[in-house]
C-alpha cells in the first residue's frame, strides 16, 4: 500500500509556522539523528482506555499529561490480535508475508529470514533492550535473544501463565505476581507485580546506557491489560468499591498501575536529562479486550471511543489504536495527526532516524520511510489540505488505496433527528445539507477503499476547484447504501453502489449521483 505522507512528515507538517521557523534547523538534521527509542506498547488496552481520550472512570494522568506533550497519530491501526501487531513492528511487513498468522501454535513465529527492527538499530550502533512480552516464537533460534537484542528479560508464550501455549509453569499458580522469566539465558524468580518489574528492569538498563555515548533502544512491551484480569489490590480496590464486577476492577486496576509507570519512566528520563535526544513512544497492540461487565449487578458496555468492535474484530474498534510521539523541542506538542498510519511505518521511521543502513538483500518493507519532511517544515494547514490534495489526484492515477472520513459539521442531536431520503442517508435543509453533501462527496470519491486520508471541519482548504470522479475500474459493488453509522459528530458508509462523484473544494460544495 502506498502512503501519501510519512510518519514524522505528518507530525512537522501540522505544527504552527513560528514552530516550524524555531524547529527547521532541527528538522534539517532528523535523518541520522540517532535518538533514544523509548518504545511502551501495551496488550488489549483500547482507544476508550485512557480518560484524555474519553473514559470517565479511569484516571490516567501520566498518559494523559504524555498525550499533551505529544504529538498524536489519531488514525494509527494495527492488526485485530497480538503477535501479528508485533510481527509488523518487528519486520516491517504485514503478518502473513513473514509467517505469522496467529497468536497460538507456533504459527506466532517470526520467520527466521526477517531482519528485524533491532537488528537494523544494533547495526546503527544501537544498544537494544525487550522489557516483557516477545511473542514470536519461543523456540531457541527464535527467542529475541537471537533476532536483534541485547538484553531481554521476558515471559513466554502470548502470556504470563499460558503454560500449555510455552510460559513457565510456575506462573500458573501466581499469575503476574513473583513471576518466573527469562533473563537473557538465565531463567530467574522475580519478586513483585509483572508491570511493575518490566518497569523497573527497564529504566534500571536505560539507566546503565545513559553513561554510553551510544544510543539505546528500549522496547517496554506490557503484557498488562491482558488477561487473566489481576491488578495489585491498591489499583482495583477503587473499582470494587464503586461497584464494577471484579474482571473490570481488574483491568482498569491494571491500566491505572501502567499509568503510574509511565509517569516513573518520564520522571527518570527527565531527571537524567535524557528527553533532548529521547524519542518516547506510546501505543497499543491491538483493540481493546473485555468491554462488557457489571455495574451494580446491571450489564454495561465499557466506554470504546464510539467505535464498533475490539481486539479480534475486523472492524475499527480492533485496529484504531493510541499512538503518542514525544520527542522534547523537536516534535510538536499537542498536536493531532489525521492522516492513516500503522504499524508498518514504524520500523522504517525508527530506522531512517538511527542512519540504519539496511542490507540489499532484506526483506521489503511495506511502511513508509521519513521522505520530504525537510519540505513539510513551515507549511500550513491550508497548505497541508493543498498538497493532500494534490497527492490524493496523483495517488488516484497511480491506482492507491485511499478514502476520507466524512465529518458531519453539525451536532449530534442534528444528525439523530435528521429524517432519511430514500437511499438511507440524512436529509437536512439549506446550509447543513449542502456541507453534508459536501462531505460526504469527498468521501465516497474513494470510499470503497482501506486507508484514510482525512480532510476535517475547520481546514482553511481554499484551493483552486478540484473534482474528483469516481472511478468505476476500482469498484465492488455492494448493492444500495444502507445508511450511514452516526457516532460522536462523524459519519462513516462504505456500503454503496456506483456512484458519480463531483467536489468542489473552493465552495466546498459537492454532489454524489447514484447510478441504477
Amino acid at each position: 500500500m502506498k502512503r501519501l505522507i510519512p510518519l514524522v512528515a505528518l507530525a512537522l507538517a501540522t505544527l504552527t509556522f513560528n514552530q516550524a521557523v524555531a524547529q527547521a534547523a532541527a528538522a534539517d538534521s532528523l535523518r541520522g539523528s540517532r535518538p533514544n527509542i523509548v518504545f511502551v506498547i501495551t496488550d488489549d488496552q483500547g482507544m476508550g482506555d485512557l480518560a484524555c481520550l474519553g473514559n470517565e472512570v479511569l484516571r490516567t494522568p501520566n498518559l494523559d499529561r504524555l498525550y499533551r506533550q505529544s504529538t498524536r497519530l489519531t488514525d494509527f491501526h494495527v492488526s485485530p490480535t497480538c503477535a501479528p501487531t508485533r510481527s509488523a513492528l518487528m519486520s516491517g511487513r504485514p503478518p502473513f508475508k513473514v509467517g505469522v498468522t496467529h497468536t497460538i501454535r507456533q504459527r506466532e513465529r517470526l520467520a527466521p529470514d526477517v531482519y528485524t527492527l533491532p537488528q537494523a538499530l544494533q547495526s546503527a550502533g544501537y544498544a537494544t533492550g525487550l522489557f516483557g512480552k516477545w511473542h514470536l516464537g519461543d523456540a531457541e533460534a527464535y527467542l529475541p535473544q537471537n533476532r536483534g537484542f541485547d538484553e531481554v528479560l521476558m515471559h513466554g508464550a502470548g502470556g504470563i501463565g499460558q503454560v500449555r501455549l510455552g510460559d513457565f509453569p510456575p506462573n500458573s499458580e501466581n499469575v503476574y505476581f513473583d513471576n518466573v522469566l527469562l533473563h537473557n539465558d538465565t531463567i530467574v524468580q522475580t519478586k513483585g507485580y509483572c508491570t511493575d518489574i518490566f518497569f523497573q528492569a527497564a529504566l534500571n538498563w536505560i539507566k546503565q546506557q545513559e553513561g554510553s555515548a551510544e544510543p539505546y533502544f528500549a522496547y517496554i512491551a506490557l503484557n498488562a491489560p491482558h488477561g487473566p484480569l489481576v491488578a495489585p489490590e491498591k489499583y482495583s480496590r477503587r473499582f470494587r468499591e464503586l461497584g464494577y464486577d471484579k474482571g473490570t476492577a481488574g483491568r482498569y486496576g491494571m491500566i491505572e498501575n501502567i499509568d503510574d509507570n509511565v509517569g516513573l519512566l518520564m520522571q527518570k528520563l527527565e531527571q537524567w536529562n535524557a528527553l533532548d535526544d529521547t524519542l518516547v513512544v506510546f501505543m497499543t497492540d491491538n483493540g481493546a479486550a473485555h468491554l462488557r461487565g457489571t455495574l451494580n449487578g446491571q450489564r454495561v458496555q465499557h466506554f470504546n471511543f464510539q467505535m464498533r468492535g475490539g481486539k479480534n474484530s475486523p472492524y475499527e474498534g480492533g485496529t484504531h489504536v493510541p499512538a503518542f510521539f514525544r520527542w522534547k523541542g523537536i516534535l510538536g506538542e499537542g498536536v493531532d495527526i489525521d492522516g492513516l498510519t500503522a504499524h508498518l511505518d514504524i520500523y522504517p521511521t525508527f530506522a531512517e532516524l538511527a542512519g540504519a543502513k539496511l542490507p540489499d538483500d532484506m526483506q521489503p518493507l511495506d511502511g513508509s520511510y521519513i521522505e520530504g519532511f525537510e519540505g513539510a517544515v513551515g507549511m500550513s494547514r491550508k497548505d497541508y489540505v493543498a498538497k493532500g490534495m494534490e497527492a490524493f489526484q496523483k495517488a488516484a492515477r497511480d491506482g492507491a488505496i485511499i478514502a476520507f472520513t466524512c465529518g458531519l459539521g453539525d451536532n449530534q442531536q442534528d444528525a439523530d433527528e435528521a429524517p432519511r431520503s430514500a437511499g438511507g442517508h440524512q436529509r437536512r435543509s439549506g446550509d447543513a445539507q449542502s456541507r453534508f453533501d459536501y462531505q460526504l462527496a469527498i468521501f465516497l470519491a474513494c470510499a470503497e477503499q482501506y486507508s484514510y486520508f482525512d480532510l476535517h471541519d475547520g481546514y482553511d482548504a481554499k484551493t483552486s476547484k478540484t473534482w474528483m470522479t469516481h472511478r468505476p475500474e476500482y469498484d465492488r459493488p455492494l448493492g444500495p447504501p444502507r445508511g450511514p453509522a452516526v457516532r460522536d459528530g462523524y459519519i462513516f458508509t462504505r456500503q454503496f453502489a456506483h456512484a458519480s462523484v463531483r467536489v468542489d473544494i473552493e465552495n466546498e460544495t459537492g454532489s454524489i449521483v447514484w447510478s441504477k
